[in-house]
């Protein structure tokens, strides 16, 4: 399997795509509680290719992820070719909490107000092997999708100022 089985929470929560993804393949609701019950094979197999389908369509639709905790946040740019990294780390003590959702316009005037020390962190690469295995991986380790860019421009203007 390219990726992994959607969680039993996952797929109640999909449940409207997965009986669509059913009917694509021409099965009805009362044959398929009769597959999960006599072909646990086949059942397993249809999960499996709809766990697949949905996880490619949401790593093809990622262009942006963020990881947070206390004192640091990270920022992904998931191009086509390159993974880029633009983030921030907290040195001292402030009141922000990367981990609360604030504008960031609202984060870097709290930061500019506290005494802590930013370190600016940059970096891109080339997708190793591939991009789907390293957005999918990013996802699983508890980065979660930007809804839009802002975030990432943010900080890439504080390292290009800082340049």
């Amino acid at each position: 399997m390219k990726y992994r089985r959607l969680r039993r929470e996952e797929l109640e929560e999909l449940e409207a795509q997965f009986v669509r993804f059913l009917a694509a393949q021409s099965i009805p609701a009362d044959d398929w509680a009769k597959i999960k019950v006599t072909d646990e094979v086949k059942a397993n197999a249809l999960i499996d290719q709809f766990s697949e389908m949905v996880f490619d369509d949401v790593i093809r639709r990622t262009k942006f992820a963020e990881q947070r905790t206390e004192k640091q946040l990270l920022t992904f740019r998931c191009g086509e070719e390159k993974l880029e990294l633009r983030g921030i780390v907290i040195e001292g003590d402030t009141s922000l909490d990367f981990r609360r959702e604030e504008p960031p316009q609202e984060m870097v005037a709290k930061l500019k107000l506290s005494n802590a020390k930013l370190k600016i962190l940059s970096a891109e690469r080339i997708y190793r092997p591939d991009r789907e295995s390293e957005v999918f991986s990013l996802l699983e380790q508890q980065a979660k999708i930007s809804q839009g860019p802002e975030l990432f421009e943010l900080l890439d203007s504080m390292v290009n100022n800082e340049s």
